[in-house]
């Protein structure tokens, strides 16, 4: 059965920087987020999660408004619920909220919640706001605008309250030694970085009316993040270095110009494959992070030691738990972030 592509959009600053929030959630404040590898932007809903073959779905509608009322809620469900009505199976339906009237929830304190914590009255308005809001669109049948198949849906709903700023969600993906996070401002910048790139997704090709016959079809529109830019966006960003475009580094070439001219290339090839494996093996995400909070320590308190050197510190009992590093490639770890750090 078919899908077709209805209500894409393009943003405004605030509703772009709470949509990167949105995204930011999805990646690292579910207990789910590990399986969540791409990020479909502005193509089934604002933003939709997918794991890494597209079989499980995470949709998410967002509205940054600092008060939503029950009216306003329901309003919002609708692309949630055209969703759910559609051929297409979505595991997980989401509301991300700028925050709401403190009249609707019977337990304020709670920012993630189900219908279970909103009062009955509240719970009525929105349903009959939905109901009316399924009526006004042309992409929902007569027989899908029904109050029993919208009951049944918000069942399935979480409404999740945005209670964090910018610099928290970045902060959510760098676990490192606090001493080493950058500044709010610098962080609040790589937030930035995640925006723009994000909202340039949404010109990337006129997705409004196509067909679709399977989910994984969005692979096709480059309307995507994966899980894995947005890390090494943010890694280059804190060491001040492409870490798999910058080549030879100044703090390597000691160490490059004792491979045999005949391999060099080919192990340079090697060091950075070996690094993004590293990176992007979600099993192995807290090793490497201690890794990386290792080998900054070790270079920060060495500045003169070579990087041969250098490495003969690194914790060993670390490297063990880090199966795609050897260790030429982590003298070349090494290497780039310490001319990242020290180059400026």
């Amino acid at each position: 059965m078919s899908y077709t592509i209805q209500s894409s959009e393009k943003t405004k600053s605030i509703g772009s920087d709470f949509e990167t929030k949105a995204l930011l959630y999805l990646m690292n404040f579910r207990d789910d987020s590990h399986e969540i590898h791409y990020f479909v932007i502005d193509f089934f809903n604002d933003l939709t999660g997918l794991d890494r073959l597209s079989n499980k779905s995470w949709d998410l509608q967002s509205k940054a408004a600092k008060k939503n009322f029950q009216g306003d809620i329901g309003k919002e469900l609708v692309t949630l619920y055209k969703n759910y009505s559609s051929s297409f199976s979505f595991d997980h339906y989401i509301l991300f909220l700028g925050g709401i009237a403190d009249s609707i929830r019977l337990d304020n304190s709670k920012n993630i919640f189900d219908i279970c914590n909103i009062k009955s009255q509240s719970l009525t308005k929105i349903e009959n706001s939905l109901l009316k809001e399924c009526i006004k669109k042309t992409y929902i049948t007569a027989e899908k605008a029904s109050l029993t198949e919208i009951k049944k849906f918000l069942t399935r709903v979480i409404f999740v309250i945005d209670d964090k700023e910018k610099s928290e969600y970045i902060k959510s993906i760098i676990k490192v030694n606090p001493l080493i996070i950058p500044s709010d401002t610098v962080l609040e910048q790589i937030f930035n970085q995640i925006r723009d790139v994000q909202s340039s997704k949404k010109n990337n090709n006129m997705v409004e009316g196509i067909v679709l016959q399977t989910k994984d079809e969005f692979i096709f529109y480059n309307r995507h993040l994966t899980n894995q830019e947005i890390k090494m966006m943010v890694l280059n960003r804190i060491i001040n270095n492409n870490i798999l475009q910058r080549g030879v580094t100044p703090s390597f070439i000691p160490v490059f110009n004792r491979i045999p001219a005949t391999e060099q290339k080919d192990m340079l090839e090697d060091c950075q494959h070996s690094i993004a494996r590293t990176i992007f093996d979600k099993n192995n995400s807290e090793n490497f992070w201690n890794l990386f909070n290792d080998i900054y320590e070790i270079i920060t308190s060495n500045k003169t030691l070579s990087i041969d050197l250098a490495y003969r510190l690194v914790n060993r009992e670390l490297l063990e738990k880090l199966p795609f590093l050897n260790m030429i490639s982590v003298i070349y770890f090494m290497a780039v972030i310490k001319d990242g750090i020290y180059d400026n």
